[in-house]
């Protein structure tokens, strides 16, 4: 429906240039020839054609006083360059003397094109057959192109100045238009003119006086449509008494109060002929003719636009036949006569009865281009005349007028006029009417047209016209009869015309009411829908900034001098400043993952080459360094001699045999080295995956073990062996594992389980915000992670004491740095600042993971002693060593080192090489007894050998194996065991659940327990190991690691994470110092918004009201969208620069990811989203001339920045799922181009193939490109302007919307669309951000396992193993 009314509003709008030369023969009707049949030849076609029988036809060229419309048939030589142009006889002259213009006509032969030039200022000579016009301008009506012949188009163009005509008697005329390329045109020209009685003999400059005579009869006027008018008699005139269209408007009271002729039949009647309503108002009629000039003027005929307003008022009186008296008359509440009323005057003599209509013309068929030009001349003489309305009876119409006032009550008007072509009578009733006394101002509500009864009325044209006008009408008139007519849904804005008015006013038992009229406007409501999302954004700023500026003390507390009372009394406690921890044990730890049969194949058999190749290069290192060879030379040697096959020496040939044996000696040595590779990896690779679980791969088996407070134990082993995993179980923090992970074991704090509170876990990678200091690092850390309840006092205390702990005392003002250009403090004191932020909340147990990595030896041998300190006043430390130097080896307090996930040494630094030594793996002269452990347990064969040996000197039980001790029913006993020298702790464990054998020739309780395992046998394990049986199996064996945060016993001191309000105050604060410290970003977003805003302000300068000013209100907007949205893409470096950090910190239970999120959004929002796009429409909307307006400007400018946060937060969710900056740039410039495509600028929407049209709902362009530029164009009227064609003034901006596929009434829908799409994306990037942060979930374990460790099943929800993301 939307497209068939656009093509019927183009047909309207096109209507005057739409008509083609029609190649055919021309039949006029008896009496007339010459082009378009406008030459009378006799009287009697002229008394037909006016009605009049005394009318009579003259041919004479001159002009004589009477002429109203003289007419020249000209022809032209056909051997010059018009001749051979035009068309044959197609040269018409019509010429009003009356009105001062002329019309010159003419057909062109190749291509068929009419063309019409009008010429003004026309001065003419009475008796003499001459002309002058001042100007002259002429067009292709009915084709702009002028059949897309240039010659024709530039022939048109350039006339433009004089045009005269000046003929002899004989009918030879010179014609002369400035502007052609030739000077004059010589023609043979005919004229001739129908001349009536009254014509003869007045001077054209000089007004008609008065006939004594009867009145003169002028030529039919075609009748309005049927509304209630007074009688027209048969020969077109008005009764006496009125007059306007229709005959509607009183001239006397007299036509009142009689009965006939559209009377009232009222004494008390009186005429009125204000152009304003009276209190006592029923029907007002508005008599208008439009002026000229515009599209609706050329396409309605002249003289028949009428509108009639009812206003619902009954009269007071029942009206009776013909010109009854009231029984009681009263005067009328408004009963003076108009302005342009007549007096009072006694009844007039009898109208003669009117004389019979004359017998319809013929039909003439004429081409349509030609008929315009005729018609545009002289009020369409040319025209075929309309039939006149037959006549009415006396109690006719009059009467149905009379009964319609008084049974009307709803307030409407009618608004009735003709088109010209094709002659339709077209009639539209505006209903839902307001209409105030004292003014001249009407406003419907809504409004229906229709062509009743009416031949034509189903063209496509007039169809189009109908169908369009439905919205509401309205009629506003001035003093001086200037009046605005305005329906809307026609192609224009309004109809502008001047008005007279008339009315029959009678008494009434009612008036009308001003209190009964409201104005009709509402609130443009478009505004505040558009602006919510930047009302909601600085609600959330404003709360933020309320909540941190209330809590202003805990950013930068001064201590007080009242303070000191209190700090004195806090340091005569120094024992209380930390927490304490006896001993932590941890009792057979074991993890697995998942794994596919073919994965696990797969990685068996890496790992089992691995060893093996691992085992070769050791053993050949060996032998080449016995032949005395160099490092790199040993491998080319040894490479060569393996691909080339070549024994290791040559000899003569007296040396063969011994050659051979030699050979066959060394063949047999590297088959045996051979199986010993080979059934060492297999060793190693059992101790990854048992043959009762093929599914599942053990990164720990039976990790067990007890460190004690003040004691700094060091994890060493090669890449993979477990450190991490073992560091991850210990604090709680096994997220690192992944998902799927299973995780067995306990982890107990002085018997109880330890609680997340009690850890600290530092991860090996220092991400911090760089442009932070060092305290600020600290204070938002214990902010957040400190009780809610925490003083700010307290809180400075926690600050100061890690500052002079880690001695960071000197640049505790210093930024971080190591990013964003800031260079910040060293790789050292970055790492302490790390350490620093979790030991601000004074946790028991401290866990780092490979804190010297990166470190050159003498720094990382500060931070030993630094946790060293820490550890001193009875925390655990516990950290994993790559490759620790001779100093950091022996200051630790224990060391374990790790093997392909099994414990193979536990103890003293300084017992190590002694312990080695025993078990036949002793330290080479000359190398670092670190270094030696970790190629122990690099070497699958070391393992074997050592995890052998350890099963010998053990208690041998079923099948030669450790018999696993008993364990006590307490917990307590897992504090049974004391260390007897050394400093050395306990380790125990074993898992008791798996029974069948395997690794090769070890039984299932090697591969299963710690290597420690058989001290009940009175085995000496190591030096200072304890002989106790540890308690560490049993009942804990199997149980579940504790929940973070809860778990059994209680904590010395719990820990409640900080409110919401407290973590989106931080984040807001950081992340605003973040952004305030590196302005670039904040200052580029701004001045380029600036820049861009003025440049495009120029480029588009004051667009006018043209059709070209639609062009460039439509480009300057999706401008501005395009760079709003592609200046969003900053987002992404913003969010991936902080992953790291902000992942470390939710790990870390520092804050929830939605607080961060939020106030990420917020942030970007208001200060990169939202003022930038403030900027940019400042200087571009105004430079560019859009609409001024308060409610058109505010709703530009929250479209705009709706917009800007809308592709904001897009690109905060694309970034949230993206793993790198070039994904996330490259997810949103495709999203971004896919979407500009469907926006409805670069392609008409209703052109795109329907099956995938429906995918422009979905580009957030379409709905923003549509909201602004209806709300800027929707309001506007337009001048159509097209090279070579007459412009079309007037023209609405909804017709341009709806001809370009936009809906003008969809503005407030696609604003809200935008804004729901807006707070859709905020929880959408909320959710995927929560998704996609790796999170603790509290570890389980299988059912079937605490069956058999003798607990009850737990729920089905915790049956399942442990999800670790």
């Amino acid at each position: 429906m939307a497209s068939a009314a656009c093509t019927a509003r183009l047909a309207v709008l096109l209507l005057l240039l739409a008509s083609a030369i029609a190649q055919q023969n021309v039949t006029c009707p008896a009496g007339f020839t010459g082009p378009s049949c406008a030459l009378c030849q006799t009287a009697a076609a002229c008394s037909a054609s006016t009605g009049d029988a005394a009318a009579t036809c003259s041919s004479d060229l001159a002009f004589n006083g009477g002429t109203q419309l003289k007419s020249f048939a000209c022809s032209l030589p056909a051997d010059g360059l018009l001749g051979s142009l035009l068309e044959p006889g197609s040269l018409l002259i019509q010429c009003s003397p009356s009105a001062a213009n002329c019309s010159i006509g003419f057909g062109v032969a190749s291509p068929p094109v009419a063309v019409k030039c009008a010429a003004t200022d026309c001065s003419f000579v009475a008796g003499q057959s001459s002309l002058t016009c001042a100007s002259t301008e002429c067009s292709c009506p009915a084709d702009a192109t002028c059949g897309n012949n240039s010659l024709i188009a530039s022939l048109a163009g350039s006339v433009s100045g004089q045009a005269s005509l000046d003929c002899n008697t004989t009918g030879g005329c010179v014609l002369k238009m400035e502007g052609l390329p030739v000077d004059q045109i010589d023609a043979t020209c005919q004229a001739a003119q129908c001349i009536t009685p009254g014509e003869s003999g007045q001077a054209p400059a000089q007004a008609a006086s008065p006939p004594a005579s009867p009145k003169p009869r002028p030529p039919p006027r075609p009748s309005p449509p049927a509304a209630p008018s007074a009688e027209v008699s048969g020969d077109g005139t008005c009764a006496v008494g009125w007059e306007g269209n229709g005959c509607a408007l009183c001239k006397s009271n007299f036509a009142c109060m009689t009965g006939e002729n559209g009377g009232v039949g009222n004494t008390a009647a009186s005429c009125s002929r204000n152009l304003t309503f009276a209190s006592n108002s029923q029907l007002k009629s508005y008599s208008c003719e439009l002026k000229g000039g515009g599209l609706v003027a050329d396409l309605i005929q002249p003289g028949t636009l009428l509108v009639q307003c009812h206003t619902g008022l009954q009269a007071g009186q029942e009206l009776g036949g013909n010109a009854s008296a009231s029984a009681s008359p009263a005067p009328a509440p408004e009963a003076a006569p108009g302005p342009s009323a007549e007096p009072e005057s006694p009844p007039p003599p009898p109208v003669p009865a009117a004389s019979p209509s004359p017998p319809p013309s013929p039909q003439v068929t004429i081409p349509g281009a030609i008929q315009e030009i005729i018609g545009a001349v002289g009020g369409g003489a040319a025209a075929p005349p309309a039939a006149a309305p037959a006549p009415g009876a006396e109690d006719g119409m009059g009467a149905r007028r009379r009964a319609l006032l008084q049974t009307s009550e709803e307030r409407r008007c009618e608004i009735g006029f003709r088109v010209k072509n094709p002659d339709v009578a077209i009639k539209c009733v505006a209903t839902g009417c307001i209409m105030n006394p004292g003014t001249s101002k009407v406003q419907c509500e809504k409004t229906a047209c229709s062509c009743p009864d009416t031949p034509g009325c189903g063209s496509t044209t007039i169809q189009g016209l109908i169908g369009s006008a439905t919205g509401q009408a309205k009629l506003d008139c001035d003093a001086a009869g200037t009046c605005a007519i305005i329906l809307q849904g026609l192609p224009i804005s309004q109809l502008d015309a001047t008005c007279q008015a008339g009315e029959c006013l009678v008494p009434t038992t009612s008036s009308l009411n001003t209190t009964e009229v409201t104005s009709g406007t509402s609130l443009n409501t478009n505004p505040i829908i558009a602006a919510v999302p930047l009302m909601v954004l600085l609600l959330v700023t404003l709360a933020a900034g309320t909540y941190t500026y209330s809590q202003r003390s805990m950013w930068g507390y001064r201590i007080s001098p009242g303070d000191l009372a209190q700090l004195e009394a806090l340091a005569a406690k120094p024992q209380l400043a930390s927490r304490r921890v006896g001993v932590l044990t941890f009792d057979n730890l074991t993890v697995s993952v998942p794994q596919r049969p073919k994965e696990a194949a797969k990685k068996a058999e890496a790992l089992r080459r691995k060893a093996m190749q691992s085992q070769a290069a050791a053993r050949q290192g060996r032998a080449l360094g016995g032949e005395q060879c160099s490092g790199t030379l040993s491998r080319i040697i040894s490479s060569a001699r393996t691909k080339l096959h070549v024994p290791a020496a040559f000899g003569g040939s007296g040396s063969g045999d011994v050659e051979r044996a030699g050979s066959g000696g060394s063949s047999h040595m590297e088959r045996a080295a051979s199986a010993e590779d080979a059934g060492a990896a297999d060793f190693v690779v059992g101790l990854h995956q048992l043959p009762a679980h093929p599914d599942r791969w053990h990164i720990l088996r039976g990790c067990s073990g007890s460190v004690h407070g003040g004691q700094v134990v060091g994890l060493l082993g090669p890449s993979g062996c477990g450190k991490t995993t073992l560091l991850g179980s210990i604090a709680g923090s096994a997220a690192e594992l992944g998902s799927g992970t299973t995780l067995t074991g306990s982890v107990l704090v002085d018997g109880a389980r330890r609680r997340k509170s009690e850890v600290a876990y530092v991860p090996q990678s220092d991400v911090l915000i760089p442009s932070l200091t060092v305290q600020e690092c600290l204070r938002y850390s214990a902010l957040l992670r400190l009780p809610q309840d925490t003083s700010p006092l307290d809180l400075q205390v926690h600050v100061e004491r890690v500052l002079d702990e880690l001695g960071l005392r000197h640049i505790a003002d210093n930024q971080v740095g190591g990013a964003g250009g800031i260079r910040g403090v060293s790789g050292g004191e970055r790492r302490r600042v790390t350490i620093g932020m979790e030991l601000v909340i004074d946790p028991s147990i401290l866990v780092l993971d490979e804190p010297t990595s990166g470190l050159d030896s003498y720094t990382a041998d500060n931070l030993m002693h630094a946790l060293k300190a820490v550890a001193a006043r009875g925390r655990v430390v516990v950290a994993s060593l790559h490759q620790p130097s001779r100093d950091v080896f022996h200051s630790l307090d224990q060391v374990v080192l790790m093997g392909h996930g099994r414990m193979l040494y536990m103890g003293a630094p300084s017992d190590a090489e002694a312990w080695f030594e025993r078990r036949g793996l002793p330290c080479p002269p000359g190398t670092a007894i670190a270094e030696h452990m970790l190629k122990v347990a690099s070497d699958a064969a070391a393992i074997r050998h050592l995890l052998q040996t350890l099963e010998l000197e053990g208690a041998t039980g079923p099948h030669g194996s450790p018999q696993p001790p008993k364990h006590s029913s307490s917990r307590t006993s897992l504090l049974a065991t004391a260390a007897v020298g050394g400093g050395g702790g306990n380790v125990g464990g074993g898992d008791s659940d798996e029974g069948e054998h395997e690794g090769g020739k070890l039984g299932s309780s090697l591969l299963d327990r710690s290597p420690f395992e058989g001290a009940a046998a009175g085995v000496s394990l190591a030096p200072g190991l304890s002989k106790q049986p540890s308690s560490g199996c049993g009942s804990e064996l199997a149980a579940p690691l504790a929940s973070p945060g809860g778990g059994g016993g209680a904590a010395p001191r719990g820990r409640r994470k900080a409110a919401f309000g407290r973590q989106l105050s931080v984040m807001f604060w950081r992340s605003f110092v973040d952004i305030v410290r590196n302005p670039a970003l904040l200052v580029l977003h701004s001045v380029v918004a600036l820049v861009m805003g003025l440049m495009t302000g120029l480029v588009f300068l004051d667009s006018d009201l043209t059709n070209t000013g639609v062009q460039n209100r439509m480009g300057g907007t999706f401008f501005a969208l395009a760079f709003l949205a592609f200046t969003s893409l900053t987002t992404v470096d913003l969010l991936i620069n902080e992953r790291q950090v902000v992942t470390r910190e939710v790990r870390g239970g520092y804050y929830e990811p939605t607080a961060y999120l939020l106030a990420k959004l917020t942030l970007d929002a208001m200060l990169l989203r939202v003022l930038p796009a403030i900027w940019y429409f400042l200087t571009f909307y105004y430079l560019a001339g859009f609409q001024t307006g308060a409610a058109y400007a505010a709703a530009y400018c929250f479209i705009l920045i709706t917009f800007s946060c809308v592709v904001g937060a897009m690109s905060m969710c694309i970034t949230v799922v993206s793993n790198t900056a070039g994904q996330a740039s490259f997810a949103m410039n495709f999203t971004l181009l896919f979407s500009l495509v469907f926006t409805g600028f670069l392609v008409n929407v209703n052109s795109i193939p329907a099956w995938c049209r429906w995918i422009h709902y979905l580009s957030i362009f379409y709905y923003a490109f549509e909201a602004m530029i209806t709300n800027e164009l929707s309001g506007l009227v337009f001048t159509f302007q097209a090279t070579g064609s007459a412009e079309i003034p007037n023209v609405l901006g909804s017709v341009f919307l709806e001809t370009l596929g936009f809906k003008p009434n969809q503005t407030t829908t696609d604003i809200g669309v935008l804004v729901g799409i807006y707070f859709l994306m905020v929880l959408l990037a909320l959710g995927l951000f929560f998704l996609r942060l790796p999170r603790q979930r509290t570890p389980a374990v299988p059912w079937w396992r605490r069956k058999a460790a003798g607990e009850a099943p737990a729920p089905a929800a915790a049956a399942k193993d442990a999800k670790l993301t």
